[in-house]
């Protein structure tokens, strides 16, 4: 949601908007952005600033997350640095107990370290990936990768797919 309730996609990809990138300065467009986000939330307090410029990425829109962050509804972890038989412990050396299931929230970067490399092998942020799910050297099929595409409409509806695909597949 941005200014006056507004969708800020139906905002900010209007001919108009997008002709301003040709009469302004990048770097001041860019700033103008990233100053606009952060009055609505200051990414860097909750340790969710990218190290890249505003528009070197796709970007990630929520307008939940920063409510639940704010709550205590959504925790902020650090890199995951190695599994226990029941848990995870984290860089910092924290850990959690009786995990269920773990998101990997890896950013834009596709990068899986903690998976080993005859399992999933990425080379020049590329993936290979049956049917752009599943690892096709692991039989049987026990990890699925989820969102690991590039589509020009939302991920959500494809990620679902992939999910529902995956279980059943894993049944």
């Amino acid at each position: 949601v941005s200014d006056h309730g507004l969708p800020g996609d139906l905002l900010f990809s209007k001919r108009s908007q997008l002709a301003l990138f040709s009469l302004f300065p990048f770097s001041w467009m860019e700033k103008q952005a990233r100053d606009q986000l952060n009055r609505r939330f200051d990414h860097a307090l909750y340790g969710l600033q990218p190290e890249h410029h505003m528009f070197a990425q796709h970007p990630m829109v929520n307008d939940d997350m920063p409510n639940r962050i704010i709550t205590g509804a959504l925790i902020i972890k650090p890199n995951v640095k190695r599994f226990t038989k029941t848990g995870v412990v984290f860089d910092d050396d924290t850990s959690e107990e009786d995990i269920d299931v773990v998101v990997f929230a890896t950013g834009y970067r596709f990068d899986f370290p903690f998976i080993d490399e005859s399992v999933v092998k990425v080379e020049h942020n590329q993936v290979d990936l049956y049917k752009n799910v599943f690892p096709p050297k692991l039989t049987p099929p026990t990890l699925s990768i989820i969102g690991l595409v590039q589509p020009l409409g939302a991920i959500m509806p494809i990620s679902e797919m992939q999910s529902r695909w995956a279980t059943r597949v894993f049944k």
